[in-house]
């Protein structure tokens, strides 16, 4: 599959830009002004800029480094960063993302701000490499209401 990324940098160096009004997961999730970019910063470096989009009264920026030289694996760098999002309304229909803790709270923070950075190597096959990931979380919230 990296071979196949590589060869389309080599060949083509392709920037592709995304903008979508509204994106839709069932009737559980609607994802507003919905926008991303794609482009290779070199033969080895895959970067996902400036996607954003809102969620119900809240904005998420987002952006990511991915370096596709490695067979095997893959280092990256991520930050998101994310204002007034509801939890008492996000997290049901992911199922909790299957986290037990979070669904078995009492009450789930409605207006959320996170700022996330996070950096590590992906194994391929297996997922992220737990002694190569690190990073910063910063989180804060206004109240709660009950689940």
């Amino acid at each position: 599959m990296k071979e196949t990324i590589r060869g389309i940098q080599f060949n083509f160096q392709p920037r592709i830009s995304v903008s979508v009004d509204t994106l839709e997961y069932f009737d559980l999730m609607e994802l507003r002004k919905f926008k991303t970019g794609v482009h290779f910063e070199n033969e080895q470096a895959l970067v996902l800029e400036n996607t954003s989009f809102r969620y119900e009264e809240g904005q998420v920026n987002l952006r990511a480094r991915f370096d596709v030289s490695k067979e095997d694996i893959t280092p990256f760098n991520f930050e998101l960063h994310a204002k007034n999002i509801n939890l008492a309304k996000l997290l049901p229909p992911l199922d909790y993302f299957k986290v037990k803790l979070l669904a078995n709270m009492d009450a789930l923070p409605d207006n959320v701000s996170l700022d996330i950075k996070h950096k590590g190597i992906l194994d391929d096959q297996n997922g992220l490499i737990p002694s190569t990931s690190s990073g910063k979380l910063f989180f804060k919230w206004t109240k709660a209401k009950p689940c």
